[in-house]
């Protein structure tokens, strides 16, 4: 109730101002974004809403490195949004990823920069919506086995029995 009162004052009072939309200006509620996947080597996010309604992403910041005392956001342009159960893909703009919804300017510069990490989406005054941990599984090292087999004692060969010769002559047939 409270909640509905404030929405009202609010988009009376931008009403009166200059007439100026409500909902660009009011801040969403409810917002249930969740990053789904990470992709350090193509450099994208995807980022899918779980809410029960359209979520206008315009003026959000995607934080590629989410930690103190680094800065690697970029501002989502105006129009952005995602549809109920739908995803985008939010790529860097260090690769060309052919199916991205957003490429931000990051050209050839990596900033999910193959490492483990976190990223998140905030709001335009900087609370997190979602975020994600990442870790990157250890480079699989190629081991080649080679098996040879050394024999450094030589078996006996088996003598076979040598059955004796015998003439023809011996046998008694001439």
């Amino acid at each position: 109730m409270a909640s509905s009162q404030r929405k009202f004052i609010a988009g009376l009072g931008i009403a009166v101002a200059g007439g100026a939309s409500a909902q660009t200006v009011l801040a969403q509620e409810d917002v249930s974004l969740t990053i789904t996947s990470v992709n350090s080597e193509e450099e994208y996010v995807v980022i899918k809403n779980e809410g029960s309604s359209t979520v206008d992403l315009s003026g959000y910041i995607m934080e590629f490195e989410y930690k103190p005392n680094v800065s690697q956001d970029k501002t989502f342009p105006s129009g952005t949004t995602i549809e109920t159960g739908q995803s985008i893909v939010v790529a860097s703009g260090a690769v060309d990823v052919a199916n991205a919804d957003v490429t931000f300017d990051y050209d050839d510069y990596e900033v999910i920069n193959n490492e483990s990490d976190q990223v998140a989406v905030l709001t335009p005054g900087g609370n997190v919506v979602a975020s994600a941990r990442y870790r990157l599984k250890p480079q699989k090292r190629l081991r080649l086995r080679t098996r040879l087999r050394l024999r450094t004692k030589l078996k006996p060969q088996s003598r076979r029995r040598r059955s004796k010769k015998t003439t023809v002559s011996e046998l008694g047939f001439f």
